[in-house]
């Protein structure tokens, strides 16, 4: 029950770390960020890292770890495809697809409208960059679940014609 639940927590800590980095581009061009809803949802992970760690102390079954494979596998389960199918309703603006290559997790934004790679792809960039720790949380949450040394994180913004604005990746390793 216990490998459920965390499983769950972090389908969902995946999901919803994600679609409150969805980057529209009329918001983009006031560069705020909601860094407090983001860093909540961070701390609410890392509480619950410490009382996972605490339960292993105490000699609770800790087989969670390591439970796929691969983040390929991970991410074929009936309740990660059952998350990204709801992601992707929530999305206004954007099509998202996300998928694996063996250990990396990759999300692929593609704006419906086109926008100016010129005047966007720095901004996606550096909104990336602000939220590093956070796409690293991710790829760590990911790596409990998954039987691997490192686990990355790749998210992708494009035009509709496949123009990439923005390509970052974040390992768990940092």
């Amino acid at each position: 029950m216990k490998q459920k639940l965390i499983l769950v927590s972090v389908l969902a800590l995946v999901l919803v770390l994600f679609s409150g980095c969805m980057i529209n581009p009329s918001a983009l061009m006031d560069k705020e960020n909601d860094e407090s809803s983001v860093t909540s949802i961070v701390n609410d992970a890392e509480d619950d890292q410490d009382e996972d760690a605490q339960d292993t102390e105490e000699g609770e079954d800790d087989s969670i770890f390591g439970l796929y494979d691969s983040v390929e596998a991970y991410l074929e389960t009936e309740e990660m495809q059952e998350m990204i199918e709801s992601l992707r309703a929530s999305v206004n603006g954007m099509n998202i697809e996300v998928s694996a290559q063996g250990n990396k997790l990759i999300y692929t934004y593609t704006y419906t409208d086109a926008v100016d790679p010129s005047a966007i792809g720095p901004i996606l960039d550096e909104q990336m960059e602000k939220q590093a720790s956070t796409f690293q949380t991710v790829a760590k949450q990911v790596k409990l679940v998954v039987n691997a040394d490192e686990v990355l994180v790749q998210v992708v913004f494009q035009n509709p014609d496949g123009t990439v604005l923005s390509d970052t990746q974040f390992s768990s390793e940092e």
